[in-house]
């Protein structure tokens, strides 16, 4: 009889939701109730455990993550490194781009023709923008990275 009395008041108590408020009647059981004032006791503690944040950092070489990992996509860890790309190139690439536009510009400006203007100014802003999206584009591991971290924490 107290088994089913106890089971039926666990069963009510686990039916409530997150900080609603107690029943009289389950409060009057737990309070006479030693078993079930453990469980209550012992759900709310694994509820308090189970809600706190699992975020431990762990060094990136850790065999384990290795191990996970081959198990998750074994082609990922069958890959070699990952080429590193060097942000040199795009910058003496850069470097040269301005350096021949300007060139060409003043060239433009001493022929005075302005007939060759407009589209110069066209075929620039077309150069910028594809050389911008094709750094970002090949870069763009380091933008995502660099937006999902918060604010205050370095890359």
């Amino acid at each position: 009889m107290k088994k089913e009395k106890c089971k039926e008041m666990m069963d009510q108590f686990l039916l409530l939701d997150k900080n609603q408020k107690i029943p009289l009647k389950i409060t009057l059981h737990l309070l006479a109730c030693k078993e079930c004032r453990t469980q209550v006791r012992l759900c709310t503690l694994a509820e308090k455990a189970s809600a706190k944040s699992l975020n431990e950092k762990s060094p990136l070489n850790n065999d384990t993550l290795i191990s996970i990992m081959s198990k998750i996509s074994p082609k990922t860890m069958k890959q070699e490194k990952v080429k590193h790309v060097s942000l040199a190139h795009w910058i003496i690439i850069g470097l040269v781009m301005l350096v021949a536009m300007l060139f060409y510009g003043i060239q433009t400006v001493s022929l005075n023709s302005s007939i060759i203007v407009l589209p110069f100014y066209l075929c620039f802003a077309g150069i910028v923008c594809v050389y911008s999206a094709l750094f970002v584009g090949s870069n763009l591991d380091f933008f995502v990275k660099l937006f999902d971290t918060p604010r205050g924490s370095a890359v």
